[in-house]
């Protein structure tokens, strides 16, 4: 009986490891946007919503008051700068992990000397300095998409990227996404240009 005990124990313990190295092998998956939304899928496939607020940004550099999010992890330190397609080095996009888990979304502003746009928290230009670990990337990606899905994954196994975690982690950063005015705007316009084509139409 203590021998059937013991072996029951034993495969229990087997099945635990399993999971955890298949839970592993998932790893986390978090997407934020420049309105402060973000999400964290955790390994076992539940979606988080993160946390976030306008902070001081402890990092070098930082801005007294900069959209901060709270990840569930800790994120190895370092910054990830984005470079606007088509230029050398304009930047576009700073993403700073600062290794106490959270992550600092930093994006550009059209125009410096104005306030930045309503509801875009992001929108609050650039750090005055950088991390000395960092990574420096042009703007697209394998998930590039209309509102600016970009895609940043820590190579596995490589401990000392910015934002990596033992589990895995990919990143998706969602940047320059039209705002509710804008769409407004281009809806009123295709309501326009609809009704003067009925108006068109019945007339023709």
């Amino acid at each position: 009986m203590k021998l059937n005990r013991t072996f029951g124990l034993a495969a229990v313990m087997v099945a635990g490891c399993l999971f955890l190295v298949s839970s592993r092998a998932q790893g986390w998956k978090v997407t934020v946007d420049e309105y402060g939304v973000g999400t964290a899928t955790d390994p076992s496939g539940a979606v988080l919503t993160l946390g976030s607020a306008m902070l001081p940004d402890p990092g070098p550099g930082g801005l007294p008051s900069a959209l901060t999010y709270m990840l569930p992890f800790m994120g190895f330190p370092g910054d990830v700068l984005l470079i606007e397609p088509g230029t050398a080095q304009e930047l576009s996009d700073v993403l700073r992990f600062n290794g106490q888990g959270t992550l600092v979304f930093y994006s550009d502003r059209w125009d410096p000397s104005e306030p930045p746009e309503p509801g875009v928290l992001a929108d609050t230009g650039f750090p005055t300095l950088f991390q000395g670990n960092l990574l420096v990337f042009p703007e697209v990606g394998p998930e590039t998409g209309p509102n600016g899905l970009w895609n940043y994954m820590p190579a596995a196994g490589v401990a000392t990227q910015p934002g990596w975690d033992p589990l895995g982690v990919s990143y998706n950063f969602i940047s320059d996404i039209p705002e509710p005015g804008s769409f407004a705007f281009v809806f009123g316009l295709g309501a326009l240009g609809f009704a003067a084509w009925r108006r068109f139409s019945s007339r023709a």
